[in-house]
Parts: C-alpha cells; structure tokens; sequence
C-alpha cells in the first residue's frame, strides 16, 4: 500500500518521560515530523477549565546535532512556521493559549538522528501581546509530557490496584499510561490519551476502562483488538495480559 502523506504514514511512537520521540523509519528528519511532535504535546498537555481548555504556550525540541544543523539556515523561519502550525491546531480544538507562543529549538549532542526530545508548558506571566519570543530561548521548568492520568484518591476504582499500559518497540518499554480511574483511549488522533501514529492503528482504535476490573474494548477499528492472540470485542484483563493493535504491542503491568 503506498504511504500518502508523511505524517500519517511513518511509525512514530510517542515517549515516556525518559525516552524521545523516535523515527523508526530511514532517511533524514523532515521540518513537518518536528512540529508534529510539539502538536503531541500540545494535546498532552493541555489543562481543562471550567468553560475553557488551556494550551501550553511554551514549546522546546532538542535535537540531536546532525539534525539541528540541517535545520540551522533557516531555523528562525521554522520556528515561525511551528507556531503558525501550532495556532492552527489549538484552534481547530477550540484551545486557549494564555501568552504569547514561545518556540526553542535546540541541540542536544546526546539524541540519535531523527530523535526529538519534545516538551511544552503554560507560561501563564507572558501576557498576550507581548513581544514575540520565538528567537528567544528561555525556558521555563520543563514540564514532563508523560502520559499518566491523574492520581485516584482511594475508594475510587483502580486506586487499590492501579495498572500500567506499556507500549513496547521491539520489546523496550517506549511509552507508559497509568489506569487508575475513568477511560484510557488509544488510536491515531491526537485526542487520545495514548496516540499511537501508525498506519494500521485507527484514528480511534481501543479503550481501556474500569467495570469492577480493568476492561479493554475496540471501538470499531479496522484491523481488530486481540488480547493474547484472540481478537476480541470485550474482554476483562489482568496483569501480563498482551494487547495487540496491529504491529504495536501492550502489556498489562500492576
């Protein structure tokens, strides 16, 4: 089947707090690939308001050396293209950003090509208007872009046995989502807890749930949910147990 569009058809898997985004695909990092990654981050770290949705108006990309000096001749325009993508997608979701957009791009002699070390904040004391910030790196305290639903306070399901999803590449752990209350959704789109980018992943794939026990149930994809190599509608889980959503493996761990 031939790829159509960079973005929806390379594998990107999204990291934890300790592992970068990594290309698992030839050839050199595109500009595109990079705003894709902050747009991840965008919708991680997001905060709900009472009548609003907050987005984070800080954005950092460590790059590794190769990468940032093919990028080097025209980072200033890059950074401005990144921020324009970036208001694109906040107001294609209805976000509200509190401040001006402040986009840095960096090197990080330690990432491999094509791996990108991405992060995002609020910085709620840039009011908006104020002047631009995108040629001006100088970040926050970085806030981790992991994916791990809020604490449970005790009596509330999941909260005497919280469970892990892990996503696993090649068998390394590359991304870890806490189940401990309310829906865990996994799939393509960015308004997933978990996005997974790859071809044979729905844009809405699965959920993971508490029902007494932890369920998990596709909702609808293309290429199925199997948990230990049965394809399955709904099936109750346990630790150990092994979802497969296409070539993406997840594991249940407590």
């Amino acid at each position: 089947m031939p790829w159509k569009s960079l973005i929806r058809f390379e594998h990107l898997l999204q990291r934890s707090v300790e592992q970068p985004f990594t290309r698992l695909v030839g050839g050199k990092l595109q500009p595109v690939e990079v705003a894709h990654f902050l747009a991840r981050e965008l919708v991680i770290n997001k905060r709900v308001g009472i009548n609003r949705v907050y987005a984070p108006n800080w954005f950092r990309a460590q790059l590794s050396s190769k990468d940032y000096q093919q990028f080097f001749p025209f980072l200033d325009e890059l950074r401005l293209e990144i921020a324009r993508y970036l208001e694109q997608e906040a107001q294609r979701r209805n976000f509200i950003f509190l401040g001006q957009l402040e986009i840095t791009l960096e090197e990080d002699p330690q990432l491999k090509a094509g791996e990108v070390l991405a992060e995002a904040a609020i910085h709620e004391h840039m009011p908006a208007g104020s002047p631009s910030s995108l040629n001006q790196p100088t970040p926050p305290p970085a806030t981790s872009s992991a994916s791990t639903l809020p604490s449970t306070p005790p009596g509330t399901p999941g909260s005497q046995h919280p469970f892990t999803i892990v996503l696993r590449d090649r068998g390394k752990a590359v991304q870890r989502v806490s189940v401990n209350q309310g829906d865990v959704r996994v799939g393509r789109e960015y308004d997933n807890d978990m996005v997974i980018e790859h071809p044979q992943i729905s844009r809405h794939h699965a959920r993971f749930f508490w029902d007494g026990d932890l369920f998990v149930e596709d909702v609808g994809s293309r290429n199925g949910t199997f948990v230990n190599g049965e394809r399955i509608v709904r099936s109750r889980l346990t630790p150990g147990d092994h979802i497969t959503l296409g070539p993406v493996e997840l594991v249940i761990e407590q």
